[in-house]
């Protein structure tokens, strides 16, 4: 029985439903049933999905820190794309938004004092304009996930991918930040092109996200 709580637990996290002794509970939605445990597993699922998006986008940040720190961008949006499985476009936007912002601000630590001290601007004030720069840079992987929910459940993975490469190459960011540059402890990879690594990484996370067999052995391979 602790098994069966554990694992409705974790589903609760990424899929709207929770089969229980031959029930079928929904979670969101006109069909959810307030006041019982499905409306509990629904608190513990948004906060679940809220600490997944956070602990994800850090590690993805932390994908630019240089050396053996790269091999994470490999998985890196992953979390992102469990999160937009099955949002909406706009949910799905305002989740890719919270990712880049979070992302960037564990990318950049030090980016805070570098604003303060070009602002001269105390912590309140300057944690705000860290955000307001965080949020134009997010503005970027908002744009994909929103885009991506448009297409259908299954191929959503691969539509952030190709969208996430477009931007790659065509986004006007005010601070780039090319997913090449996670792998430049890799000089004959980076060789390759910028274009050509930020091609290999995404295609690695769509093929995780889409929890297959095959496509996980493929991003393995891949990676």
């Amino acid at each position: 029985q602790l098994a069966a709580h554990a694992r409705n637990y974790l589903v609760s996290a990424f899929s709207r439903e929770i089969v229980w002794a031959g029930w079928t509970y929904f979670l969101d939605g006109p069909r959810a049933e307030r006041g019982t445990v499905p409306a509990l597993y629904a608190r513990r699922r948004r906060l679940l999905r809220l600490l997944l998006c956070a602990v994800g986008a850090t590690l993805a940040g932390w994908s630019f820190a240089g050396g053996s720190w790269g091999a994470l961008a490999w998985l890196g949006f992953v979390p992102l794309l469990l999160l937009v499985e099955d949002e909406k476009p706009a949910a799905a936007f305002a989740w890719g938004l919270l990712y880049g912002v979070i992302r960037w601000c564990a990318g950049l630590p030090w980016m805070h004092g570098f604003v303060a001290g070009f602002l001269q601007t105390g912590p309140p004030e300057t944690a705000v304009w860290v955000l307001g720069l965080a949020a134009t840079q997010a503005l970027r992987w908002g744009a994909c996930a929103g885009l991506a929910a448009f297409a259908p459940r299954p191929w959503r993975g691969g539509a952030f991918a190709a969208l996430a490469l477009a931007a790659e190459a065509f986004w006007p960011a005010l601070l780039p930040e090319p997913l090449a540059y996670t792998q430049l402890h890799v000089p004959a990879f980076v060789a390759w092109g910028r274009l050509t690594v930020a091609e290999c990484v995404l295609a690695c996370n769509a093929l995780l996200a889409a929890r297959r067999p095959w496509s996980v052995a493929l991003a393995v391979l891949l990676a």
